[in-house]
């Protein structure tokens, strides 16, 4: 009895001790990140999906950088919101997180293939307010902010215009291009501004006046402005920057405005095989702290939201540029209004 109550006592002597530690004061508990990430690093693996290496690539990077012992894997797709949707249906759940702009993730929250982030969870990694958006399940991560690319060698800053309009002047006739997506998306979305009328008389004209040379992705019309083929491109500030700085292109923007910026956001999966992982490294991205850290990466990865600590948006405010932000009302409309201007642009209707 007494050998029992003598362990007793140091047992509960450990106890005080582990809870105390060596000086008597209460040893600190992780905070709920730490032991989020510290779980996501026990799980040791991120299974990404996203469009393209270009995005892929720099992301797989930086994730683990910042969590080293994180394997991450990338999938890449153009239909990847299709790809999750179709998997799912068939009982499979291989992906823990996708980054695509908002319409590409509205079809898998209506489905409820989206895992919801906690409301503590949020506050432990400071989301600042307004940057969790449908019912908490998608984190706004950074933007493609539109704008008009040029070769620096050929065109100087007051040869290219910096409204939408000044790109139906003739001396563009045949000098201007652009891949469908961006081109198409942009006049959309402007056409939320300055009316749908506007948007689609300004695809007409792109398409008969312009005689816009349309490409199937921005690595074509990029490749055809440097090579003195076209002389302006419908592209994104970011984007331009980081071919500029990462690969010495000689490619400059003009502050075109009013303009439109999309909202490319990070997203959980319901099912995801690495629950923790998913969540650490997707509230991560959202934080203020990872703003900066990401553009360093890649300047396309760049926010432009108000408030952000990026080089990107210290441009916008020294050109004092307004620009339109995408949200999910405006990104339901935008897409309706795609579809409308897709056939124009391509010629299949007058």
């Amino acid at each position: 009895m007494r050998g029992k109550k003598a362990l007793g006592i140091l047992l509960g002597a450990w106890l005080c001790a582990a809870v105390l530690g060596p000086y008597g004061q209460a040893a600190p508990q992780a905070s709920l990140r730490e032991q989020l990430c510290e779980q996501a690093r026990r799980e040791g693996q991120l299974n990404l999906l996203t469009n393209v290496a270009l995005v892929a690539d720099p992301l797989v990077e930086l994730f683990q950088e910042q969590f080293p012992g994180l394997r991450v894997r990338a999938v890449t797709d153009v239909a990847a919101p299709t790809r999750a949707i179709t998997e799912a249906q068939a009982g499979r759940h291989e992906h823990d997180i996708l980054v695509w702009t908002i319409p590409g993730v509205l079809p898998l929250f209506e489905r409820n293939l989206l895992a919801s982030f906690k409301p503590e969870e949020l506050a432990a990694f400071r989301i600042p307010p307004g940057a969790a958006i449908l019912n908490q399940t998608t984190l706004k991560f950074y933007n493609f902010v539109h704008t008009l690319s040029y070769d620096s060698r050929r065109l100087r800053p007051e040869d290219v215009p910096r409204d939408w309009n000044g790109i139906l002047n003739p001396r563009w006739r045949d000098r201007f291009v652009g891949d469908i997506p961006t081109v198409t998306n942009g006049i959309a979305a402007l056409g939320l501004l300055l009316g749908e009328a506007w948007a689609t008389n300004f695809a007409r004209r792109l398409r008969d006046d312009v005689r816009i040379t349309i490409v199937p992705n921005p690595t074509i019309g990029r490749e055809m402005v440097l090579r003195g083929e076209k002389d302006l491109m419908w592209g994104g500030i970011g984007e331009t920057i980081d071919r500029r700085e990462r690969f010495r292109e000689p490619l400059a923007w003009n502050p075109v405005t009013p303009t439109y910026a999309s909202q490319f956001v990070v997203v959980a999966f319901q099912r995801a095989p690495h629950p923790n992982a998913a969540r650490c490294v997707a509230l991560w991205a959202a934080t203020q702290e990872a703003k900066p850290i990401m553009e360093r990466k890649a300047f396309f990865l760049a926010d432009a939201t108000p408030g952000a600590k990026t080089q990107l948006r210290r441009e916008i405010e020294r050109h004092r540029m307004r620009i339109f932000f995408e949200n999910v009302e405006s990104a339901k409309r935008r897409l309706e209004l795609y579809g409308r201007l897709v056939p124009i642009l391509q010629g299949q209707v007058p």
